[in-house]
């Protein structure tokens, strides 16, 4: 006979002969045999632990390995620690547990970790996991470079000078005679509003030549932009005295808001020839 089998069934005589001194505390009430899920030695403390299910918690258990009965030192239904006097020399010896009725038994190897064992299949792929919760916003990223420059807004206006040398106001964007019914002499008979903020940086004038006949150019003409009916530093002035001419005014810098109120003035002796055409462009970035 096998002594690996010899020496089970001695640990089973043991085992029921330990059982007769037991059974007169077992209680009525019985639970199957203990199952034994791992032992753990702690070469420390020379202590056993035993971790399965269904242990007794009313009475303790009985632990044998290798045929020794082990001092219990504490039990609950899933933990025995059992006291060894002394680790055993490496090697596989039988643990059994005698809980009532019933014994559980397990094979304890001490000693050196033996290799390791092949790599195990991958299971399956679990399933999927519930959304988490939204994280939280994140920081506001840096500031992105300027853009370029808009076109802004252009005023054109091309007028017909009348002659008469009192100082007018025309619209910015005004065109024809804008004399029809009397000059207009005062900033609020051709004011125009401002749609959004800007500045008024540049002034262009053209002035045509005087018709033959009509007494011809003789001094300056000058336009001016009026905000708010305040006169600015915009102003250009251009001599038609010998024929069509033209100025300009760039790099300068008015700053309007939005409903603000704009109007060109008109002044000079140039007024007094008649008969040319003024043209502006006034452009506001």
């Amino acid at each position: 006979m096998d002594n690996r089998i010899a020496r089970r069934l001695m640990h089973f005589s043991l085992a029921a002969f330990l059982l007769t001194t037991f059974v007169a505390k077992a209680s009525a009430q019985f639970s199957p045999t203990p199952f034994i899920a791992g032992v753990t030695v702690n070469y420390t403390t020379n202590t056993l632990t035993i971790t399965g299910s269904t242990y007794c918690t009313f009475a303790a258990p009985a632990v044998t390995l290798d045929g020794v009965k082990l001092t219990v030192k504490s039990f609950n239904k899933t933990t025995i620690v059992a006291q060894l006097a002394a680790i055993p020399a490496p090697g596989t010896y039988l643990l059994l547990v005698i809980d009532r009725l019933f014994v559980g038994d397990f094979d304890l190897t001490v000693g050196a970790t033996g290799p390791q064992g092949p790599i195990g299949l991958t299971g399956p792929t679990g399933p999927k996991g519930a959304t988490g919760a939204t994280g939280p916003t994140g920081p506001d990223g840096p500031a992105g470079p300027a853009g370029p420059s808009g076109f802004g807004l252009v005023y054109s206006a091309a007028i017909l000078n009348s002659g008469a040398l009192t100082p007018f106001f025309f619209p910015p964007n005004a065109s024809g005679d804008p004399t029809v019914g009397g000059n207009w002499i005062l900033y609020s008979q051709a004011l125009i509003p401002v749609p959004v903020a800007c500045t008024f940086d540049s002034l262009y004038v053209n002035a045509s030549a005087v018709p033959y006949g009509m007494g011809g150019g003789g001094t300056p003409i000058t336009i001016t932009l009026w905000v708010n009916n305040v006169a600015t530093a915009l102003t250009v002035s251009v001599d038609n005295t010998l024929g069509a001419a033209a100025g300009n005014m760039t790099g300068a810098s008015v700053a309007v808001n939005s409903g603000d109120t704009i109007s060109l003035q008109a002044s000079g002796a140039g007024l007094g020839t008649g008969a040319e055409i003024i043209s502006t462009s006034l452009h506001c970035k």
